[in-house]
C-alpha cells in the first residue's frame, strides 16, 4: 500500500487525454511512468515501446493533435492519420496499439510513380472497381515465397476433388526440413501436424519447411509436383550439396545471391490468383498490419534482391480490390521505403 501512494504522490495522475496528449505532444517520446507495472513487467521499455513508437512518430513529422474514445485512438500528422487502440488503468497505459499509418489524402499517380523512382525492376498490377494501374504486369520476375500461392491453390484443387483432406496428418521427417523462414524446422522429428495447420504456417508465417511437407503431400496424392523449397536453396546456395538442413543458411553469405535464381510469376497472375483464393482462410491470418478492410488476403515474399507482395480486400463498396507489386534488383531492394508506398496504396 506504501509503494502505491508513494506513486501517486510523485508522479501526475494522468487522465486518459493527459496521458495521450502528451505522447502526441512529446512526438511520441515515451516516458516509463505512462504504463503500468504489468505492461512493463511483459514489455522491455526501451526496445519493445520507446524505440518503435519513437521512431513511427519521428518518420512522420510532427504530431498535430489526437482524439480518443472508448479505447480507440486516432494521431494526426501533417499528412498521415495513425489510428489505435489502447487501454488504461489508474491513468497509466496497460496497453497501446497502432494500426499502418494512412495518407489523409492519396494520389495514386504519384504513389506508383514514387514506387518507379526507387530505381528497381519494378512490376504492379493494381485494380479497384473502375481505376487500374498496371506497369510490366504481364512480366514474370522473381517473387520469392509468394510463389507458395500456386502451392495452397494446388492443396485446394486436391481437397476439391476429395484425394486431400484438411484433417489428414503429416509426419515431419527429419529429411522434410529446411531453413527458414518458418518455426517447423526446429520441431522435434517425426512430429505430427495437420494439412490444415500446415498449410496455415506456409502462408501465414511463409515457413518453408511446413511448405515442403504440403508438396510432399501433394506428391503422394499424386498432384501437380512442385520443386521443393529444399531444392531450390540448393539450386541457389550450395549447388554441390545433396541437402539443405535446418542451419545451412549460416553457411552462406545471402547477400551474394540476388535476384537471379527462384521461382517467377507476375503480378496480374498473382492477383488473380489470390482473388481465386479469396475464400482460403489461410490468407487472412497474417495481412501484413492491413486491417481496415472487411476482409484482407495478403501473401508476400522476400530474400536479398527480391521484394514481392501480394493483396486482395473487401472496399466499402463491398467489392474485392488487388494490389500486387514485385521488385528485383542484383544490388538489393529498398524495402522500407518500397513498402511504405505499398501500404498508402493499399490504404
Amino acid at each position: 500500500m506504501k509503494k502505491v501512494l508513494l506513486i501517486l504522490l510523485l508522479l501526475p495522475a494522468f487522465s486518459q487525454a493527459n496521458v495521450l496528449e502528451q505522447i502526441c505532444k512529446d512526438n511520441g517520446v515515451l516516458k516509463k511512468q505512462q504504463f503500468s507495472e504489468n505492461i512493463l513487467s511483459q514489455v522491455d521499455f526501451d526496445s519493445g515501446l520507446k524505440l518503435p513508437i519513437g521512431n513511427l512518430f519521428k518518420s512522420l513529422g510532427n504530431c498535430k493533435s489526437v482524439e480518443s474514445s472508448n479505447g480507440e485512438m486516432k494521431f494526426e500528422f501533417e499528412q498521415h492519420v495513425i489510428s489505435g487502440k489502447y487501454a488504461l488503468n489508474n491513468g497509466q497505459l496497460t496497453s497501446i496499439w497502432f494500426a499502418t499509418p494512412q495518407l489523409k489524402s492519396k494520389n495514386l499517380d504519384q504513389l506508383f510513380a514514387a514506387l518507379k523512382g526507387l530505381k528497381h525492376q519494378t512490376s504492379y498490377y493494381y485494380t479497384s472497381g473502375k481505376k487500374k494501374f498496371e506497369f510490366n504486369g504481364s512480366k514474370k520476375m522473381y517473387v520469392a515465397s509468394s510463389a507458395k500461392l500456386h502451392v495452397l491453390d494446388e492443396l485446394k484443387s486436391c481437397i476439391k476433388k476429395k484425394k486431400c483432406s484438411n484433417d489428414d496428418v503429416l509426419v515431419l521427417r527429419k529429411e522434410l526440413k529446411t531453413s527458414p523462414s518458418g518455426e517447423l524446422q526446429s520441431w522435434p522429428d517425426d512430429s505430427k501436424i495437420l494439412v490444415s495447420s500446415a498449410a496455415n504456417l506456409m502462408i501465414s508465417k511463409s515457413d518453408n519447411t511446413a511448405t515442403d511437407l504440403v508438396i510432399d503431400y501433394l506428391a503422394k496424392k499424386k498432384m501437380k509436383k512442385f520443386r521443393s523449397m529444399q531444392q531450390r536453396f540448393i539450386d541457389l546456395y550450395a549447388p554441390t550439396s545433396k541437402t539443405f538442413g535446418p542451419e545451412d543458411y549460416k553457411k552462406v553469405d545471402l547477400s551474394k545471391y540476388a535476384s537471379s535464381g527462384g521461382e517467377k510469376e507476375s503480378t496480374e497472375n498473382l492477383c488473380m490468383l489470390i482473388l481465386k483464393l479469396k475464400d482460403s482462410k489461410e490468407l487472412s491470418i497474417n495481412t501484413d498490419g492491413i486491417d481496415k478492410f472487411e476482409r484482407t488476403l495478403y501473401k508476400g515474399g522476400s530474400r536479398f534482391g527480391v521484394l514481392q507482395k501480394t493483396y486482395a480486400w473487401i472496399d466499402e463498396n463491398k467489392n474485392w480490390n488487388c494490389l500486387s507489386v514485385t521488385l528485383n534488383d542484383p544490388n538489393g531492394v529498398n524495402n522500407t521505403e518500397a513498402s511504405k508506398i505499398i501500404s498508402n496504396i493499399v490504404l
